[in-house]
C-alpha cells in the first residue's frame, strides 16, 4: 500500500493561499461601516454629545430621555477611536472605573438583531449597529463612523 506524502513545497503554498484569502474575508468582514442609530422619534445628537453620552458624562438625550447604551458585539476598533477617543481596553477601563465608584452602567453589548429590536421599542436607546442594517430597519442615522 503506497501512502501519500505532502512535501513541503507543495504544502506551504497551499497553506500561504489559505491564511490570504483567510485575512480578506476577516478585513472585508469588519470593514464594514458602521453608525450610531437611534430610534425614529429621537432628536438629533451632535457627535461631540454622542461621545459624551458613551463615557457615561450625559445620561439623557436633549429632549430628556433616558438613555440605554448598546454596542453590537465584535464593533470594530474604529468605534472606540473614531467615537470617544479611547482604545477598546481605555473604554473598558474607563466603564469598569465608572460602575465601581457608582458612576453609572456601561453600555450594553449585544447582538446586531437584540440592539434594533431595542431601538424600535425604546426612544432613549442608541447603539452601534452596521450602518446597511441601520437604513434597512428605517433607524435614524445619528453618526456615520467612517
Amino acid at each position: 500500500m503506497k501512502m501519500l506524502f505532502l512535501s513541503k513545497k507543495k504544502v506551504l503554498p497551499f497553506l500561504l493561499l489559505f491564511l490570504v484569502d483567510f485575512f480578506i474575508i476577516i478585513g472585508f468582514a469588519y470593514a464594514q461601516e458602521i453608525v450610531i442609530a437611534g430610534n425614529p422619534a429621537a432628536p438629533s445628537i451632535s457627535a461631540e454629545d454622542i461621545k459624551r453620552i458613551y463615557l457615561g458624562f450625559v445620561k439623557a438625550l436633549p429632549d430628556g430621555t433616558p438613555v440605554k447604551l448598546l454596542i453590537m458585539k465584535g464593533v470594530p476598533e474604529i468605534f472606540y477611536s473614531k467615537v470617544v477617543g479611547l482604545s477598546r481596553k481605555d473604554f473598558r477601563t474607563h466603564w469598569l472605573t465608572k460602575a465601581l465608584s457608582g458612576e453609572g452602567i456601561p453600555p450594553r453589548e449585544a447582538e446586531e438583531d437584540e440592539i434594533v429590536s431595542l431601538i424600535k421599542s425604546d426612544k432613549g436607546a442608541i447603539g452601534v449597529i452596521s450602518a446597511d442594517r441601520a437604513r434597512k430597519e428605517g433607524l435614524k442615522i445619528l453618526l456615520e463612523i467612517k
